[in-house]
């Protein structure tokens, strides 16, 4: 307990000391850094003073329209990121970051990776605490209005949509907040925005299905949508785990108010949120501004009635208190966007503790009074009236009382005071809409791994439907004793080896045979306690080659891969891959290249081929996946593309041994250092020269922060690149030393 608060004392006092020694910095995208700089956009300031169009906020964060060059722009700002927000980043390994930085990394992943988001323009935080990201504007209507005034689209609507989640699962990336709002459709095609809370893990693909199923209203998709959805993303037999994790969601107030179609605003703000200006307030007026509206002397809030030029009357709130009157301007903003019709904000500002709110009562009297003018048939349908509204009411979250509703002259009920909506207690009951998701006929019940497992008299594996015509049938009890082919190596308890295996119609199989033959009791335990687990490194490697396959990542494909356990309780376990035809590793062909083609073509050929290297760590690291031994004998390239200068080497270069690749989403600032210093050692070869390198980091780099943090990085980088220089030059002393030593013996 005592190292926990400590760790939050130190977070507290460095979040707090922190803005004394950062300094501003803001970061834009080459496509757009021309544009900024012709509108003179340098600072974090400049961006923030830009006059904005506010569609949606939260406290202390708002999200705002904004033209530069002709071009539209979202701009999401934090006015102080707070020390539960850096701190709530940091557990998801995000680090020290605001929720700016955060969607701002995750946008330049997703723009690597090619799914379906929308770029990242600019970001940058000042030395005050807040910040800010641009995000382009993407064209497309929001799911739930789509499916409103498409019905017929809805079942093509729901097959797109499974396949664009089943590439972004597949990628290994889970969105956190895949409301239905937050799916646009357009005529180019599905995308997704609000990635602030997205990140990589290998959990959470069930919440999303969940919480976009639990926002969608019934009325707006039938079960048989339901399932399309579900049989595109190929994940049918999950129909009864995602309609259970979709009613638990329900019971959370924030889920029942993103159903069905919400109506958005266009709001003009002024000086951050010291004026904030409804369309339909027309011309600013002078006096409308929080120093033109002085409180009395020792008053805390006034109230008055004015006349607006064309002879409305509005209510102006002032206020000088902790507890600001922008907070009626958030609720009348919630309830209008869920289709409440009732009193309007014309305008509101904040600056401090002194804050202001212009509002507009709609032209109506009291519901009772009403009722007791006219008819019975006019009653019921007031009646009916006034529950619709008091149900969407409660669909954003409050409650509200009959007094507070009144009548227009043309018999529509409106929400007449907003003094009379309030927050529910908990011991209401909650009104939860149906969520039901019809049951297929069958549900297919085959595990979603594609390695699947099971225990046969102690043995546990998975191979290839054609391995059995190599092998044979009984091969599973001389896996571990068969001689390989070539090229066998044997040290620690393991061995790895070369095995040409020939089936009867002439077919040959070359496979790499890794065996492990003495493996720790504990995971002997847990094997026996835990069978679905991968405690042995051949399973282990074999889920992560699948992984990186899925991933994009060319991999040697897994043919066999399995665990023994003897009644003695001896733990053994076999993995074999197909042997990458034709290819050669990187260090290999690097003097072979060299005598083929002329310098500038070898050049040309090693700038291609560190892109491709690159991308491919940036891959696995974006998804704060690391590989461990990332050497450059690890890489491997096709024999034809040694011949010449590859137009495209996307997909032309392989990665080899996986057996150590983890997920560390804290300590991915360590890892990703070692990766790197591990393939900037073993460039230490034929052929690699310095500007190798800087290309390789370039491409690396991409379009990222140049930071403080990337210079540190590059700090640690060449720290252990040297520590692992020194590390071999002592291994090869002391390997000189031996060998000198025993040749005088011998002699």
């Amino acid at each position: 307990m005592l190292p926990f608060i400590a760790v939050l004392l130190t977070a507290g006092l460095w979040h707090w000391l922190r803005p004394i020694a950062r300094a501003e910095r803001v970061w834009m995208h080459p496509a757009w850094r021309g544009p900024f700089r012709l509108e003179r956009l340098h600072s974090v300031a400049d961006f923030l003073e830009l006059p904005e169009l506010i569609v949606s906020g939260h406290r202390g964060r708002r999200v705002g329209r904004v033209m530069i060059s002709g071009r539209m722009f979202y701009l999401k700002r934090e006015e102080r990121v707070s020390l539960r927000t850096r701190l709530t980043n940091w557990l998801a390994g995000n680090g020290w970051s605001s929720l700016s930085l955060r969607e701002a990394r995750m946008l330049q992943t997703l723009e690597r990776t090619g799914l379906p988001a929308p770029r990242c323009a600019a970001y940058g935080e000042d030395d005050a605490g807040g910040a800010f990201v641009l995000i382009e504007a993407v064209n497309g209507t929001p799911l739930p209005e789509y499916l409103r005034d498409h019905p017929t689209k809805r079942r093509d609507v729901a097959k797109a949509l499974g396949q664009v989640l089943a590439r972004v699962h597949a990628a290994g990336y889970v969105h956190h907040d895949l409301y239905a709002k937050h799916v646009l459709i357009s005529d180019e095609g599905l995308k997704l925005i609000d990635w602030q809370r997205a990140k990589p893990e290998t959990k959470g693909q069930l919440r999303d299905l969940a919480t976009l199923h639990a926002t969608i209203a019934d009325s707006l998709a039938d079960p048989r949508d339901r399932i399309t959805l579900l049989r595109a993303y190929g994940g049918r037999c999950l129909a009864r785990r995602v309609e259970a994790e979709a009613f638990r969601l329900m019971e959370k107030r924030h889920i029942r108010e993103k159903r069905g179609v919400v109506v958005g605003q266009s709001w003009t703000c002024q000086n951050g949120r010291g004026l904030c200006v409804a369309p339909a307030l027309g011309p600013v007026p002078e006096w409308l501004r929080l120093e033109q509206m002085p409180l009395p002397p020792g008053q805390t809030q006034s109230r008055r009635w004015l006349v607006l030029p064309d002879g409305r009357r509005v209510l102006m709130i002032r206020r000088r208190s902790r507890t600001s009157a922008m907070d009626g301007a958030h609720l009348i903003w919630r309830l209008e966007r869920h289709g409440v019709s009732g009193p309007r904000v014309l305008a509101a500002g904040e600056r401090g503790r002194d804050s202001f709110l212009l509002i507009e009562l709609p032209n109506a009297i009291r519901l009772g009074a009403w009722l007791i003018l006219k008819r019975s048939a006019q009653r019921m349908e007031a009646w009916r009236q006034a529950a619709a509204l008091m149900q969407r009411i409660r669909d954003a979250g409050r409650v509200v009382s009959p007094d507070g509703l009144g009548v227009t002259p043309d018999n529509r009920v409106v929400l007449l005071f907003i003094e009379s909506v309030s927050t529910p207690s908990r011991c209401i009951t909650k009104s939860q809409p149906s969520t039901t998701i019809a049951r297929p006929n069958r549900i297919n019940q085959e595990a979603a791994d594609v390695i699947p497992t099971g225990w046969r008299s102690g043995r546990r594996g998975y191979e290839r439907p054609d391995w059995p015509e190599f092998v044979g049938t009984d091969w599973t009890k001389r896996i571990m004793e068969v001689e390989v082919t070539d090229r066998f190596n044997a040290k620690q308890g393991r061995s790895t080896g070369r095995w040409m295996l020939h089936a009867r119609d002439g077919r040959q199989l070359v496979v790499y045979l890794k065996r492990h033959y003495r493996l720790g009791w504990w995971a002997c335990l847990f094997a026996r306690l835990w069978p679905s687990g991968n405690w042995s490194p051949a399973m282990q490697e074999a889920k992560n080659l699948e992984w990186a396959r899925q991933q994009g990542v060319p991999v040697p494909a897994v043919v066999a891969a399995g665990e023994l356990i003897s009644p003695e309780g001896e733990f053994q376990s076999y993995l074999a891959v197909e042997e990458l035809t034709d290819q050669m590793a990187v260090h290999e062909a690097l003097p072979i290249v060299k005598g083929r083609l002329t310098p500038d073509q070898f050049s040309q050929w090693k700038r291609g081929l560190a892109a491709e290297m690159a991308r491919l760590s940036r891959i696995l690291h974006d998804r704060q996946h690391f590989h461990k031994d990332l050497y450059l004998c690890h890489f491997y390239v096709r024999e034809e593309d040694m011949k010449g200068v590859p137009s495209d080497w996307t997909g032309r270069v392989s990665l080899i041994d996986l057996h150590r690749l983890a997920y560390h989403p804290w300590t991915w600032r360590i890892f990703q250092s070692k990766d790197i210093a591990q393939l900037l050692y073993s460039s230490e070869t034929t052929g690699v020269t310095f500007r190798d390198r800087v290309a390789f980091w370039r491409a690396y780099r991409g379009t990222d922060t140049p930071s403080t943090s990337r210079r540190w990085m590059l700090r640690l980088i060449d720290f252990r690149w040297r520590r692992y220089r020194h590390h071999n030059l002592r291994h090869k002393a002391r390997t000189s030393a031996s060998s000198s030593l025993l040749q005088e013996v011998q002699s």
